[in-house]
């Protein structure tokens, strides 16, 4: 075969695997149209100072939430409210989660099928298109602070207060705090006292300046900005969606193009019932020990000893063993969480 022919067929091959992938592209492109929302090119004035992108994670759940009525055929808007939570939090706070973990979190926020009658296998097989795009755009800026929202802790926060689950046993413990902004404070808390008995510091305010500069921060905190958003966001979503019987796309929606996010801290507040509320709250919290129940870590300890994985939740942070009560890291914590509040200082 001479030089040439070789070359003609050579050219004939680029041609053809170019023509076939533009209809190859145009095929996918049309697929994934279908399958999502995703597609606005310019910021709708609907989307008030939501970026694209964040406007368009709301867009996904909207389709995700049309698609559970649809193919789950589950109309009321709590149902409705279940599943999508249900779905969106399962890999990181629910039922693929491991250990104590996995009880916590189907015990208190409650599972798909606890809340629905669906199965988790029968809903991830229906909705599996839907689902993939909707997971691999669930990415959030807060219009405000311009800064990441952790979207799914959100989600998981407002589930674990839109779902009306308590175990007799724990009754009386703060499970909607200790699996949202108390859970986070009290990390930072033993990770605050373990730095402390490192560099022997005795002084209130060194703890008080160390937890107002740790707190909300991206700077080695173990309650960053994503998280506390996270927290505030999705206390005050979850009262929209329960008070005005709407779905959590829509609670997103009107909650992020209006004023809502820009009383988010007062809203947060409120939800306690009113400042004094809030305080009394935040300090009860924090030295009573995560609940009535415990007075101090070593019951804290013996509490989450009764699951049989010890490395689920938050045991890790007692890698080293409980450390001693430290009121000056409790009520240095406990005052920089409400100052950070009341200052909208993160």
């Amino acid at each position: 075969m001479s030089k040439k022919s070789i070359n003609r067929i050579s050219a004939l091959l680029i041609i053809s695997l170019f023509i076939n992938g533009v209809f190859v592209f145009k095929e996918v492109r049309s697929y994934m149209d279908d399958q999502t929302v995703d597609i606005i090119d310019e910021i709708p004035p609907e989307a008030g100072a939501l970026d694209r992108v964040s406007y368009n994670t709301i867009m996904n759940i909207k389709k995700l939430e049309e698609e559970i009525k649809t193919e789950l055929k589950l109309s009321s808007t709590k149902d409705v409210n279940n599943a999508t939570m249900a779905l969106l939090r399962r890999k990181k706070y629910g039922h693929y989660t491991s250990g104590a973990s996995v009880f916590l979190w189907l015990q208190y926020a409650g599972g798909i099928e606890s809340e629905t009658g669906v199965s988790m296998s029968k809903a991830e097989e229906t909705l599996k298109d839907v689902l993939k795009v909707t997971e691999d755009d669930l990415v959030f800026t807060d219009p405000v602070t311009k800064s990441k929202v952790d979207l799914i802790h959100m989600i998981a926060v407002i589930d674990i207060n839109y779902t009306d689950v308590q175990i007799e046993d724990y009754k009386e413990v703060y499970y909607d705090y200790l699996l949202s902004w108390g859970g986070d404070l009290e990390t930072l808390r033993i990770n605050m006292s373990k730095h402390f008995e490192k560099n022997d510091a005795e002084n209130y305010d060194d703890y008080y300046a160390y937890a107002i500069k740790t707190l909300g921060s991206n700077i080695r905190s173990y309650f960053s900005k994503e998280d506390m958003l996270a927290d505030v966001d999705g206390v005050n979503l979850f009262e929209l969606m329960s008070n005005k019987d709407i779905l959590l796309s829509e609670a997103m929606e009107n909650y992020y193009t209006g004023s809502g996010v820009l009383n988010r801290n007062q809203l947060f507040v409120d939800h306690f019932g009113g400042q004094e509320a809030f305080e009394r709250e935040v300090t009860s919290f924090m030295f009573n020990g995560r609940g009535s129940r415990f007075q101090n870590d070593n019951d804290f300890l013996s509490f989450m000893e009764s699951f049989e994985d010890l490395k689920g939740m938050m045991y890790n942070a007692y890698s080293d063993g409980p450390v001693i009560e430290n009121e000056h890291a409790t009520t240095a914590l406990s005052t920089a969480f409400i100052d950070k509040i009341g200052q909208n200082n993160y």
